[in-house]
């Protein structure tokens, strides 16, 4: 499988499997692209969010972001340097940075660590991740109210991905989610995050290596993710290397 396409379709199941994990989010496949309208219209890169998949043009599949989620802000996946980011730059949508997709090939080796990790086998549980998840994401815009209505269904995050969260004594510090595509048998990581106030303490990556671990063990070919700057050096620390490189772009307010 080429890199770009592997990048693409890990995206692509993530994005379809956390509209599940909401109350009423809506999904639209076809035509070379993939739409998100999520229970909230506050715009994530996950809901709310247009991924192209190939087989039509790069103006085709830009018309349809914008007239599925015309009712509201969202996020446009391209591929770095292809020719859609500049369409969408030319349609009044703003770059927000481009993210490099990492992929392991192995599971990571294992590492000592004075923190508690536990994988959250119980729907009760997830007020931890998200406690964590609200704090970590807080600096990145992400309203804490929102958090709740990414994971309305919290039996089913539960059941169908792995929550690992890293505990100082009784207080959780850093989570990470992972998920595995059975079709793919491809394996992605996200919402990696640590409380500002734990930082450089290794905890995000004891959360992440115990979810790409758990990702092995339970038959994944590979296991990707896209990094932020911080979580970069981390990542690679850890084995993971180039996949490919996207560009998220941030459509205008509706009307604009």
């Amino acid at each position: 499988m080429e890199d770009r396409t592997l990048a693409a379709e890990t995206l692509a199941f993530a994005m379809r499997t956390f509209a599940g994990f909401q109350a009423n989010a809506t999904v639209i496949e076809g035509e070379g692209l993939l739409t998100v309208a999520g229970t909230s219209r506050f715009p994530t890169p996950y809901s709310n969010a247009a991924l192209p998949l190939g087989g039509d043009s790069p103006e085709r599949v830009l018309d349809l972001a914008r007239a599925r989620l015309a009712d509201r802000r969202h996020f446009l996946w391209a591929p770095a340097g292809a020719a859609g980011a500049g369409l969408a730059r030319a349609a009044g949508y703003v770059p927000v940075g481009e993210v490099p997709a990492l992929v392991l090939d192995a599971p990571p080796a294992p590492r000592e660590s004075a923190l508690r990790v536990e994988v959250l086998h119980e729907a009760e549980g997830l007020g931890a991740f998200l406690g964590v998840a609200a704090a970590a994401y807080a600096e990145a815009g992400l309203p804490a109210r929102i958090l709740p209505t990414l994971f309305a269904r919290a039996a089913r995050v539960v059941e169908e991905s792995r929550v690992a969260v890293a505990w100082d004594g009784e207080e959780p510090i850093a989570t990470a989610l992972a998920l595995l595509d059975p079709t793919t048998v491809q394996a992605g990581i996200y919402w990696v995050g640590t409380a500002p106030h734990a930082r450089r303490r290794g905890a995000a990556d004891a959360v992440t290596r115990r979810v790409a671990r758990d990702a092995f063990e339970r038959g994944a070919r590979a296991v990707v993710l896209e990094a932020s700057a911080a979580g970069e050096p981390v990542y690679r620390a850890m084995g993971f290397r180039d996949l490919a490189r996207w560009e998220r772009l941030l459509s205008p307010p509706p009307g604009e």
